[in-house]
């Protein structure tokens, strides 16, 4: 089927709706379990946690089921901020969200743990801008913070390529979501052009689509900016396990702070 162009929308803004149906497989009690692995073993007195680009706020959400830590989260997109506080007022939590850019940050608090997940920092199309996002995110991390965030690697978009491309998932609201993915080895952008679909009388009515552009990386790219940069890398875990990353490593999460 052809794209209509005139439904194509910017990234995370039409889709906000249909996000936690298209991640419905994902296992955020997990997630949000590694995470806290991750704090009680480099900051045990961590207190206050803010993510970036925290999307439709599942991973807070289960994070706050600890009860133990004061979270708060920011996307750059306000229908996903939207969504995850219309969430979390339905889980009676205090969970506060806002909008917010990762590369020119304008919140002027101050955190134990900065968090971002589940591949965000791969929309950052240019390896400089992540200079950028060091910088901010030196504006909002406390003495002794650290910055917990993953990344996925080309080996990742090269695996996930064959189970990915024509993924078709069937919603409980009732709409029919396809994903086309694509990834260039050269340039390594990988491209995800989701389509949303109402089934009427057997056939398929578009909705509206969006195209997701990410940048692999590789572990020594992110190594070396950070360097650069004079930050101090605590830990590069690879695969959600608490071993070190390797270059065979599908997603990696660096744990990692400024230098004073």
């Amino acid at each position: 089927m052809q794209s209509d162009t005139s439904k194509i929308h910017s990234q995370y803004t039409f889709l906000a709706d249909y996000y936690d149906e298209v991640m419905k497989d994902v296992d955020y009690p997990a997630w949000a379990e590694y995470i806290d692995d991750l704090i009680q073993n480099h900051h045990p007195n961590a207190e206050t946690i803010h993510e970036l680009s925290c999307g439709t706020g599942s991973i807070l959400i289960e994070l706050d089921q600890f009860g133990v830590y004061q979270l708060s989260g920011s996307d750059k997109s306000a229908s996903m901020v939207e969504k995850a506080s219309t969430k979390t007022d339905q889980f009676l939590s205090d969970l506060h969200f806002f909008t917010d850019d990762y590369l020119e940050i304008r919140n002027n608090s101050k955190y134990d743990i900065v968090l971002s997940v589940f591949d965000s920092l791969n929309y950052i199309l240019d390896i400089q801008d992540f200079r950028n996002l060091f910088r901010s995110v030196e504006q909002i991390i406390a003495p002794n913070g650290y910055f917990i965030f993953d990344f996925t690697t080309p080996e990742h978009s090269l695996a996930s390529i064959e189970w990915l491309d024509n993924e078709k998932i069937y919603s409980e609201s009732g709409v029919r979501i396809i994903r086309r993915s694509s990834y260039d080895i050269k340039s390594c952008l990988h491209k995800n052009h989701i389509s949303v679909f109402s089934l009427e009388n057997k056939a398929e009515v578009p909705i509206g689509e969006e195209i997701h552009i990410q940048r692999a990386y590789t572990l020594d790219q992110i190594r070396e900016v950070l360097h650069d940069l004079n930050w101090k890398i605590e830990a590069a875990y690879g695969d959600f396990e608490l071993s070190e990353a390797t270059s065979s490593s599908h997603r990696i999460c660096m744990v990692c702070k400024p230098n004073s």
